[in-house]
């Protein structure tokens, strides 16, 4: 004979309707955030270098959710996927770029047409990693 013992699932429900509530609100607010868009078709003219080398004249450019960089699609590396987040004002974006010779992570944001970019390039060897750490400064190009 089975014991008077209550086998309630409520808890679980409301768990559940919850999880089903607050999930979906998550995810809409993370998409906002990524996938370009908000950058396309703008051009940023500048130099591009590490800080004790000389700098390079450079336009990084935005369409189509890629990004690209007229110096290194020069060396082989194709346009990458960008992502942006605003907030107050600024626009942040991050991006990667990867070719043959390693990879290119732009990470900067966007201040009243200023664009101030940290670069990361990277190359994985067997025996050995090279990196550098570079730096874009430019202008948003008028029309």
């Amino acid at each position: 004979m089975i014991s008077g013992r209550k086998n309630s699932s409520w808890p679980f429900t409301i768990i559940l309707l919850i999880g089903l509530i607050v999930l979906p609100n998550f995810a809409a607010r993370a998409d906002g955030d990524k996938g370009g868009g908000v950058l396309d078709g703008k051009v940023f003219l500048g130099t591009i270098g590490q800080s004790s080398d000389a700098q390079y004249q450079d336009k990084l450019q935005f369409n189509n959710g890629m990004f690209w960089s007229e110096i290194c699609t020069r060396c082989g590396f194709q346009p990458g996927k960008y992502w942006t987040r605003t907030s107050e004002g600024e626009t942040h974006f991050r991006g990667e770029m990867t070719g043959g010779y390693g990879t290119f992570v732009y990470s900067g944001k966007i201040i009243n047409g200023k664009a101030v970019v940290d670069v990361f390039w990277e190359k994985k060897r067997w025996y050995w990693t090279s990196s550098r750490k570079l730096s874009f400064d430019g202008s948003l190009k008028s029309a």
